[in-house]
């Protein structure tokens, strides 16, 4: 019983973190993209203007850093519904 309540917690939080991460990334590409369109609005556009243009390559470390948490949780997903039970702590 305790062991099925931990594994619906735990799909739940992936899940949750997974719409999150892409309901970001989703708005930071649309962002992007609506900047590189309209050079004239880019710094109204964009959250990260010209005069910060170390934020502006940290905005860009950051996406990288989603996409390989995006990675590594779908990789943990992944393991998670296809082994046993007995397995997924020390895969995730």
């Amino acid at each position: 019983m305790l062991t099925h309540i931990h594994t619906h917690m735990l799909t739940h939080i992936h899940t949750h973190m997974l719409t999150h991460i892409l309901t970001h990334m989703h708005t930071y590409t649309h962002m992007l993209s609506f900047s590189h369109s309209h050079p004239h609005l880019h710094a109204y556009s964009h959250p990260y203007s010209h005069a910060h243009s170390h934020s502006h390559s940290h905005a860009h470390l950051h996406s990288h850093a989603l996409i390989s948490t995006l990675t590594s949780t779908l990789t943990c997903l992944l393991t998670f519904t296809s082994i046993p039970h007995s397995h997924v702590h020390s895969h995730c």
